[in-house]
């Protein structure tokens, strides 16, 4: 992922020296999607920068090429971003400690064996309750896997409610009754990360737990 970065990161600076005076504008918001990989350079970070830099340079050539004509423009277009994603997947499926995950809508997606046994059985657990929900890393992945609607708690951030965050919180998790809910434990949160933790403690505090899974909690709000 580091060389394909610093790769796209060359021709940037390459293309940003050549065609300065036609494509400034372009190429300096080229060299700030580098920020998108910086300092997360994982699978993930490194296809959304390599995605983007392979549109603005499509573009930047295509302007300073009016001979192509438009069905090439799309050929050219389309290889690339196949280009992109074959070499992807061969990085993910030669990694012989990888699996395919296999559940539902994330059948294909790829990672170690210990975090395919972890998240397949938080997935049964998860859909062994008739109503549940969860407050964690995995809470988008668990409900979109369930088919369950997504809902304000799926990306619990902080700084994503904007102004009076205590309040807005509250006031939609206190509208939601007869649910179980996992919740990630206080010992495995990261010191410094964007989880919201005032609704965590609050679970913790005010609800009886019923269960535990690995890392996660599980209480039920009447």
């Amino acid at each position: 992922y580091l060389l394909m970065v610093i790769i796209a990161f060359i021709v940037n600076i390459l293309l940003l020296i050549k065609y300065r005076k036609k494509n400034l504008k372009e190429l300096v918001y080229y060299l700030g999607s580098l920020f998108l990989v910086i300092p997360i350079i994982d699978l993930y970070h490194t296809y959304l920068y390599i995605f983007t830099a392979i549109i603005i340079v499509l573009l930047v050539l295509i302007d300073n090429n009016i001979k192509i004509n438009y069905k090439k423009q799309f050929n050219l277009f389309i290889t690339s971003i196949y280009i992109l994603l074959l070499i992807g997947t061969i990085l993910i499926i030669n990694n012989h400690n990888n699996i395919r995950l296999n559940i539902n809508h994330f059948k294909y997606t790829y990672m170690s064996k210990d975090k395919v046994s972890y998240i397949r059985d938080i997935y049964n657990k998860y859909n062994e309750y008739d109503n549940s929900m969860m407050l964690g890393n995995l809470s988008t992945m668990m409900d979109t896997s369930s088919d369950h609607n997504l809902t304000y708690f799926n990306i619990m951030l902080y700084g994503n409610w904007g102004y009076n965050i205590d309040k807005k919180v509250m006031n939609k998790f206190n509208s939601i009754h007869n649910k179980y809910i996992f919740v990630k434990q206080m010992k495995e949160r990261k010191k410094g990360s964007q989880d919201y933790y005032y609704i965590y403690d609050y679970i913790e505090d005010n609800y009886k737990k019923i269960n535990t899974l690995y890392d996660y909690d599980i209480y039920y709000k009447e």
